[in-house]
């Protein structure tokens, strides 16, 4: 969550991102980490872009189990004239801008529009509806920014894709109160299909990047704690190598903590990223990466952080 507070200098808000679990599970802590993150830098670019000269502070509060809280602070800083200059409305079309973004960069996957933005955010924060019309104005043409062009996109895949690596993360959605799961929550299945979309980079190429779950035999496995390509084989498949990305699974065994014995033939249940490429009318793999051992299992809540 993100917690707000006023003072003569700075202007607080709170924020809470919710990360939805399944029953009687815990949130692998590097996924969380990783999304927090992302959703931290993601919120830092924008604003940067919408609110030029604006200087915001954020820092992790707490966080609550069970559908896991991660309770955060918005500082933004600005000498008493500016808050003069800018008027009384500031603190509320602030604390309803960072909502909206907040919002934008955990609903990436969704096809929301500006209008949509502005009625969770009026959910979350009623008074909003008090600025005046030319501020409410503003901040949906600041949501219809952010969302058209694009704004902090890396920073939104990478949110995107750190939830996805956490199969216990049944959905995400930001609050300004904890007592109650979100109004907008963005559901796993939508996380997973907004990840494998076409997108098309500036000099015209047709991309995409997919995600799915394989299981296969280790053929050679790279025995250092570095980011290296391992060579897997799937039965009837030629082998392929894929850059071992999980660094949970790298510090297990550095740590001796993989439950399995060092032998040939090793089955794995590995998460998989393709980046692909059109070409010749086909999709040309790329980039293959390793996001997340499944089998073999590692308790990575007892790793060393």
């Amino acid at each position: 969550m993100v917690t707000a507070a006023i003072d003569d200098a700075n202007v607080q808000t709170p924020i809470s991102v919710y990360f939805g679990l399944e029953q009687g599970r815990v949130a692998d802590l590097e996924a969380v980490a990783e999304a927090s993150l992302a959703w931290s830098s993601a919120i830092k670019s924008m604003l940067a872009e919408l609110e030029p000269g604006l200087t915001v502070e954020i820092q992790i509060v707490d966080g609550e189990k069970g559908s896991l809280w991660l309770n955060t602070l918005l500082t933004f800083l600005e000498s008493k004239m500016e808050q003069i200059a800018r008027g009384a409305e500031r603190f509320p079309r602030l604390a309803a801008l960072a909502r909206g973004l907040a919002i934008i960069v955990v609903a990436t996957p969704l096809q929301l529009t500006a209008e949509d933005i502005w009625k969770a955010v009026l959910h979350e924060q009623p008074e909003a509806a008090s600025l005046s019309q030319a501020s409410q104005d503003q901040l949906k043409a600041m949501f219809d920014k952010a969302i058209r062009d694009g704004l902090a996109e890396a920073q939104r895949d990478k949110f995107a894709g750190a939830v996805s690596k956490d199969d216990k993360i049944t959905a995400v959605g930001v609050s300004a109160t904890t007592n109650a799961p979100p109004k907008l929550l963005v559901q796993r299945d939508q996380i997973g299909s907004y990840l494998q979309r076409e997108q098309v980079s500036e000099d015209g190429e047709s991309t995409r990047r997919r995600i799915t779950i394989m299981h296969v035999t280790l053929v050679s496995p790279v025995l250092e704690d570095t980011e290296r390509s391992w060579r897997f084989r799937q039965p009837g498949l030629p082998e392929f190598g894929a850059v071992m990305k999980d660094r949970g699974f790298l510090a297990a065994m550095a740590s001796r903590a993989v439950h399995e014995e060092l032998r040939f033939g090793i089955p794995m249940e590995i998460e998989v990223e393709f980046k692909e490429k059109f070409e010749g009318g086909i999709w040309v793999p790329v980039e293959r990466n390793v996001l997340r051992v499944i089998q073999p299992t590692v308790d990575r809540n007892e790793l060393p952080l």
